[in-house]
Order: C-alpha cells, then structure tokens, then sequence
C-alpha cells in the first residue's frame, strides 16, 4: 500500500495558524486546488488530479486525513465520518458557518496565486469537502467553484438537508457577485448529498448554480448503482457518453471558461 502520491506530483508544505498540510502538485496552468474525499486520498482522486493537468490546469491536492494514494476501504470511511464529529477542522454539523479548515484553504490560495503570479482559482470539493468552496464565494478571486456530492452539514434533519455550511453573511456577500457561477453535481439517489441541498442552492443563486444531478434510481439506463456517490471519482466511468463522463466534460469547460479567458 503506498503513502505517496505518483512521483511526477511535487510535494510542498503549507502552514497557516496551528494546522499544517501536505499539498501534492502536478500540471501547469491556471490554478485549480482539489478537495479529497473521505476516507484518504485515493488513486481515483489522482487519477482525476492528472485528467485536471493534462486539461491545462496547475493542480494542488491538500492532504487532510488519511493514507495517501490508498484504496479506498470501507470501514477506513465509517472510521473516517466518525472521526470527522470530533475533529475541530471539521464543523460537520454547522449549518450556518463553515468549517475552520476552509480559513487554511483560503490561506494556501493566497500563497499560491502569489507565488504563481495568479489572480484567480478555481476549485473542486468533494463529499465531506464539497461546500467548502462556498465558504470562499465572496472572494472574488474564487472564479470556478465546483461542488462534488457536497455532504456537509451531516444530513440528519431536515434543517441540515438543505443547509450549505456557510455563513449568512457569506452567503449574502456571494449573492451579490453578479459574476459568480457555481456547479454542483450528485447522484439522485445520494442521501448524503439530499436534493434538498441542490434546491436550496437554486433557490439562493438562481440560475448561477448550474445543477447536474446524475440518475441513479433503480434501473436506470447507465446501470449506476443505487448507492453511488463519488461523480468524479471512485463512480466515474470514463466512456463516451456515459452521465460521469458527460459531467466530467461539464466541470472541465467550466474551468476552462472561468479561468483561461482574459
């Protein structure tokens, strides 16, 4: 089992207040930072790490828990969702604030639009770190927010369903920037990303929040599995056609738009 990421990824530190983080980089280009999911950062998080720069994208993968580049393990993700109650990065029941590890997040883009004489990011949350590009909309160089199956806040009421684990002052801040565009993809049957969060979106951005939700009812024409989750990752299926792929192609033009124009 490895603890490293594949070797043409770079591997820099970066330390903002008490936390410190491993950030793996590969490609060159416009800036694109990628949350992993629970449990660790898998060979299908690199995977699409290296789809991101051969698109002509600078990719940073933060490393926030886990063994680096492990397969994905079941009982390493139950292991992982509980320890997530207890870290205090992770704010995973708040449904009005944002988890303190998205102040790191904003402090390694900074670092890094500095170093690389950039002024805008784009970026790509997934699962437990899926919201937490919302937490920097209000920032102006935040020019591509890419929400993958986001889980936060927990969804077990009703009020967390539709919760977007931001601030309300955040929120507003984000709403008034009229060139801000967000996508957002789930699978339809994901309880860990309910349609309630999707809709509350739509409602708060209209039509600047662009929702792909993916069916994976029972018998649906793809042969997704019920359970799926993971769009870009462990369920995407690299074939012509295919609602992943489709998706995939969707979150790259995106990028490309938002951060390649002048």
């Amino acid at each position: 089992m490895s603890n490293e990421a594949p070797p043409h990824f770079k591997k820099i530190t970066h330390t903002h207040e008490k936390w410190t983080h491993d950030v793996y980089i590969c490609g060159t280009g416009p800036i694109v930072v990628l949350l992993h999911e629970i449990p660790n950062p898998t060979p299908e998080a690199f995977a699409l790490a290296d789809r991101l720069s051969k698109s002509g994208f600078m990719v940073h993968v933060p490393i926030f828990f886990g063994k680096v580049n492990a397969p994905f393990s079941t009982g390493r993700a139950i292991s992982e969702l509980c320890l997530g109650c207890i870290r205090k990065e992770f704010s995973v029941f708040a449904t009005q604030q944002s988890s303190p590890v998205v102040e790191w997040i904003r402090s390694l883009c900074m670092k890094r639009m500095e170093d690389t004489k950039q002024d805008k990011i784009g970026m790509i949350g997934m699962c437990m770190t899926g919201n937490f590009a919302l937490g920097l909309c209000a920032e102006k160089w935040m020019q591509a927010p890419v929400l993958c199956q986001p889980s936060l806040p927990y969804p077990l009421s009703k009020k967390h369903k539709s919760a977007l684990h931001m601030s309300k002052e955040t929120l507003h801040q984000a709403k008034e920037r009229e060139d801000l565009e967000i996508v957002g993809l789930r699978f339809s049957e994901d309880w860990m990303c309910p349609k309630e969060r999707f809709e509350r979106l739509s409602n708060e951005f209209g039509n600047r929040f662009k929702a792909i939700e993916i069916d994976s009812s029972m018998n649906n024409p793809s042969n997704i599995r019920t359970t799926a989750h993971s769009v870009l990752t462990m369920d995407f299926v690299d074939e012509e056609g295919h609602p992943t792929k489709e998706a995939w192609n969707t979150v790259r033009n995106f990028l490309n738009r938002k951060l390649k124009s002048d």
